[in-house]
């Protein structure tokens, strides 16, 4: 966990050559604060 709320990042799903995975973004300086492979959950939003 980053020590930061929900809405302190933008969530940015990209594809992978091996997986998808989802990049965080802080909204205070735009940089990248992680990422997470994407879990079968993502898959109700396509």
């Amino acid at each position: 966990q980053h020590g930061g709320r929900l809405e302190d990042y933008w969530y940015l799903p990209l594809k992978g050559k091996n997986q998808d995975i989802v990049m965080a973004l802080s909204t205070r300086d735009g940089m990248p604060a992680g990422w997470i492979p994407i879990s079968p959950w993502l898959e109700d939003y396509r």
